[in-house]
């Protein structure tokens, strides 16, 4: 397996830590995070977010970020262009 594969065990896990810590938390964690995982759950919500339903979702996930705590508006919007912007 490459390190960038979207497998489906990875799939499987990452949806269910969205499913269990809510996609807010696992945005505020990409932020932050160091793990080798990052570039892969990014590839991940790049794929779902071409469904209009999930994109709908995250960009609602990251507003509340964003009204949590103004000072990460631009690390969120830098994702936010990461991941929707790359859509075809």
């Amino acid at each position: 397996m490459a390190n960038n594969d979207l497998n489906h065990d990875f799939c499987a896990k990452f949806r269910a830590e969205i499913k269990n810590q809510g996609l807010v938390a696992v945005i505020s964690e990409l932020l932050v995070s160091t793990s080798d995982k990052v570039a892969l759950k990014k590839k991940y919500l790049t794929r779902e977010c071409r469904k209009s339903s999930f994109a709908g979702k995250f960009t609602e996930a990251c507003d509340t970020l964003v009204g949590r705590d103004r000072r990460i508006s631009f690390p969120v919007s830098t994702l936010k262009q990461e991941i929707i912007g790359q859509q075809p």
